[in-house]
């Protein structure tokens, strides 16, 4: 039986029990009708929520206030599209567009571009002529290549243009077929030629690196020349007899300090010798020969005696290339006699890049043995007018390569 609580708030109330056996001791233990009633304990609401009609103001919402739908709506739905979660921009328009929502998730940041505004400003001034240059001008060339006398442009699209070059001769224009031996091509003012490979024909042209590599330290002319008087106990003293091919000096007659060296730059060298003595033999001035003996010098930088050039001398004749003149054949003291001759070595053991010393060779061929051989003087040397000196000289010089 159902009963309305109204109007029992004064009953006094001791030790009732409920039907799931618990008790309470006191009134004050009851939810009580129309007054204020202060909720101490834990109360749970298992089947039923609370329900409540009152719409409060949103002012007289606080901390301490239960809430019910009207408090809620009032406290946080006052505007549904509470946050940003999209942000577009219209590639083709410009225009930008910011999507609100009250579902979804909000976006915290977006770069979309570092275009600054005086750049968006100056992009909307010249908008036209952006427009003009799009449309009207042709686009870019992708290639070119030459064939003869025509180059061809191949654009990105459209059609290639073939354009003629020109064929005759313009005041500043070189061709690559133009000119003659009669009528060549001039390069004038400053020109610059780079050459940056080896070169593979004799005609190609050669770069510095190249020239020096292979010919900074190749000679192909060296010459000697002196007018130096030996000292008297330095004269050398030549016994009668022909040099060994290994050792011009076998007999005293190699004269080392006109000696000179070449390196032919390329194989088949022919090497001109010419050669030019004074001085005066202390007897029997006709009896004498010069040659040339040559050594190829080794990787230590000695030189070894391998070869002479001479006349091929037959049973014992002796052999050179020249005599010595005589101005006056009783005068052993003071008139000197000259050598002079000349040898074109065409040995083929001439090779490229290989050094070798060329030494001109005096021969005691008969008379006194030995003698000896004043060389720039005359054997008394006296200080007159009468007493002769000189210059002795020996040349070496690559003549071609066969």
């Amino acid at each position: 039986m159902a009963r309305s609580m109204n109007g029992i708030n004064n009953i006094e109330v001791n030790n009732i029990e409920f039907p799931d056996g618990s008790t309470i001791s006191s009134a004050s233990n009851l939810v009580q009708l129309d007054t204020n009633n202060n909720f101490t304990g834990n109360n749970t609401y298992n089947t039923n929520l609370p329900t409540s009609d009152v719409n409060p103001d949103l002012v007289d919402i606080n901390n301490n206030t239960m809430l019910n739908r009207f408090s809620a709506d009032k406290l946080y739905s006052a505007d549904t599209n509470d946050y940003i979660t999209a942000f577009s921009r219209d590639g083709t328009t410009g225009i930008i567009t910011l999507t609100q929502a009250d579902t979804g998730t909000p976006i915290t940041s977006k770069n979309y571009t570092s275009i600054t505004d005086n750049e968006i400003t100056a992009i909307g001034t010249n908008t036209g002529a952006i427009s003009t240059l799009t449309t009207n001008l042709n686009p870019c060339f992708k290639s070119a290549s030459i064939d003869g006398q025509t180059l061809t442009l191949t654009p990105v699209s459209g059609t290639a243009t073939g354009l003629t070059l020109p064929t005759g001769g313009g005041a500043n224009a070189v061709l690559k077929d133009g000119g003659t031996a009669e009528d060549p091509q001039i390069l004038s003012g400053v020109n610059r030629i780079n050459v940056e490979s080896e070169p593979n024909n004799t005609g190609d042209a050669i770069n510095q690196f190249y020239a020096d590599a292979n010919y900074g330290d190749k000679l192909d002319f060296g010459f000697v020349q002196t007018n130096d008087i030996v000292p008297t106990a330095d004269i050398p003293n030549i016994s009668i007899g022909q040099p060994s091919a290994s050792n011009p000096n076998q007999y005293g007659g190699a004269l080392f300090m006109l000696s000179v060296d070449i390196t032919p730059i390329k194989q088949g060298a022919k090497v001109l010798c010419n050669y030019s003595l004074v001085g005066e033999w202390e007897r029997d001035s006709w009896d004498n020969m010069t040659y040339i003996a040559v050594a190829t010098k080794n990787n230590d930088n000695t030189y070894t005696y391998n070869r002479v050039l001479r006349a091929v001398g037959s049973g014992n004749r002796s052999a050179g290339i020249s005599g010595f003149n005589i101005k006056f054949h009783v005068d052993n003291q003071s008139t000197v006699e000259q050598s002079t001759g000349q040898f074109i070595d065409q040995s083929s053991s001439l090779n490229a890049n290989q050094t070798y010393r060329f030494t001109p060779v005096i021969v005691n061929t008969g008379g006194l043995n030995p003698k000896k051989f004043y060389m720039n003087r005359t054997k008394i040397d006296g200080n007159s007018f009468a007493y002769e000196r000189g210059c002795s000289s020996f040349i070496v010089q690559v003549l071609g390569y066969s």
